[in-house]
């Protein structure tokens, strides 16, 4: 079983960098303000999460209720627990590339909403009344 969980994580942990190097990828459509590469990588994407998907079930059917941390220490494997260790480094890059693409594309919605208010005319004209404030 050790073996075999072994084998899982080390596809998990290829499934992961498949989608950290999509992010990365992705990052670089968003710098470049890429729209129609942004939206033609999102298939992609899909697929690389249901890879970790499939990938992640297979795991859980070898471990079951478990918590990996019990299974490591009662298998006393140190290179199951190396690519365990391996596997939560990889995720948590790509759970840092994905927050960081999710705030820049905030960013540029946030930025061109503004632009388009300022340019946008305003339904109703601002009059001064006769306290001098704005009436809208």
């Amino acid at each position: 079983m050790v073996q075999r969980l072994k084998e899982t994580l080390l596809n998990q942990i290829d499934s992961i960098k498949n989608l950290l190097q999509l992010l990365e990828e992705q990052h670089e459509y968003i710098i470049a303000n890429d729209v129609f590469q942004l939206e033609g990588i999102i298939p992609k994407l899909k697929e690389a999460n249901r890879n970790i998907a499939v990938v992640e079930s297979e795991r859980r059917q070898l471990v079951g209720n478990k918590p990996m941390n019990v299974i490591i220490n009662e298998s006393s494997d140190r290179e199951l627990e190396k690519c365990y260790n391996k596997c939560i480094m990889t995720l948590e890059s790509a759970r840092t590339q994905k927050e960081s693409n999710e705030m820049l594309i905030k960013q540029y919605l946030g930025f061109t909403n503004s632009m388009l208010s300022m340019i946008k005319p305003r339904e109703n004209i601002n009059v001064y009344n006769s306290y001098g404030k704005i009436r809208k």
